[in-house]
């Protein structure tokens, strides 16, 4: 996402945000509970990010892939995506998901 900023010379720019940074201004440093071990961050638009995270299932000896997913407003501020974000049992799950996510965005 873009965010315009002044320059020292009063020029108006636009602050590209990465994915990490998009999730970071929504979720803020700490890490979700249920899958603490972040994989990977990507862009699904200008303005929109995913994380997908990995973490130890609620029953014993089950795993959980989570995909979490945030925008970031114009004025910079981070807006977590509840509708889009997901748990999955495996990596799969979780990666076709995301890859639906970035077929939506792209048509959009």
């Amino acid at each position: 996402m873009e965010e315009n900023t002044a320059s020292p010379k009063g020029r108006i720019r636009k602050k590209i945000y990465t994915a990490k940074q998009i999730i970071k201004k929504a979720y803020g440093n700490s890490n979700n509970f249920m899958s603490p071990k972040i994989l990977s961050y990507g862009k699904l638009g200008k303005s929109t990010a995913f994380e997908l995270s990995h973490g130890n299932g609620i029953e014993p000896g089950t795993e959980i892939y989570g995909v979490s997913v945030a925008g970031v407003t114009a004025k910079g501020k981070g807006v977590k995506v509840y509708k889009l974000s997901m748990c999955f049992p495996t990596n799969t799950e979780a990666k076709e998901h995301i890859k639906s996510l970035k077929q939506k965005f792209k048509r959009e």
